[in-house]
């Protein structure tokens, strides 16, 4: 869903071009890579439930950090919370598939692969839908909130379109137009956070998960 997400919110939001929204997600791409020989070693050491744990903690973490952002945030900071966000992934993803095939016979890895790939397609469809529904929802909740003290029996309001010379045309579209971009960087926040508060939820169901048996090595499928 993040995938989906960032490079929507910048460009919505930041204005950024398409060029400029891919290199977002470009040195997280390239920390994913990275981590997974190091996330295939750790595995070998850690119980993989701990290790997945971990991964989600650091993934619910750079969600959480996404809560403070702004309609002003630097290129920076979004390229160093995907970073962060990218080391998680594959501590969870790697784990996950040594889990599923732990113990498994060797002749059932194939039907297994099909039916992990399956899921992950299948349940990344549904997270990026529900994502945007969220996003559309939340947008909307936000404006209506936003908008109902705009009226001219709010005194604030009133004295605020006078500051900026009265209620003309330009400054009630500039006004609406700046209200929108709240609502839909407030959308975006409480979208990333549901996703945060969703990884702490799923770590909780972790620690229920059986441990791999010793000398169980992981499948490195995607």
């Amino acid at each position: 869903s993040t995938t989906v997400l960032l490079p929507q919110y910048v460009q919505q939001l930041l204005g950024y071009n398409a060029t400029n929204a891919g290199l977002i997600l470009m040195p997280g791409g390239l920390v994913l890579m990275l981590m997974m020989p190091v996330a295939g070693k750790l595995v070998n050491k850690t119980p993989p439930k701990f290790l997945m744990a971990f991964g989600l903690l650091m993934t619910a973490g750079s969600m959480f950090y996404l809560t403070g952002f702004n309609t002003l945030v630097s290129f920076d900071h979004v390229v160093w919370v995907r970073v962060f966000q990218c080391v998680g992934l594959p501590l969870f993803f790697i784990p996950l598939n040594t889990i599923a095939y732990g113990n498994l016979p060797p002749g059932k890895n194939s039907n297994a692969s099909a039916l992990m790939n399956l899921m992950r397609n299948l349940g990344g469809g549904i997270g990026i839908s529900v994502a945007s529904t969220l996003l559309i929802r939340r947008t909307q909740l936000h404006q209506e909130r936003l908008s109902s003290t705009a009226t001219h029996y709010y005194q604030p309001f009133v004295h605020f379109m006078e500051s900026r010379g009265g209620f003309t045309r330009n400054n009630i579209i500039g006004f609406y137009s700046s209200l929108q971009n709240q609502a839909t960087m407030l959308a975006y926040l409480d979208v990333f956070k549901i996703m945060g508060i969703g990884c702490l939820v799923v770590i909780v169901l972790l620690l229920a998960m059986r441990n791999v048996k010793k000398g169980k090595q992981a499948v490195m499928a995607h």
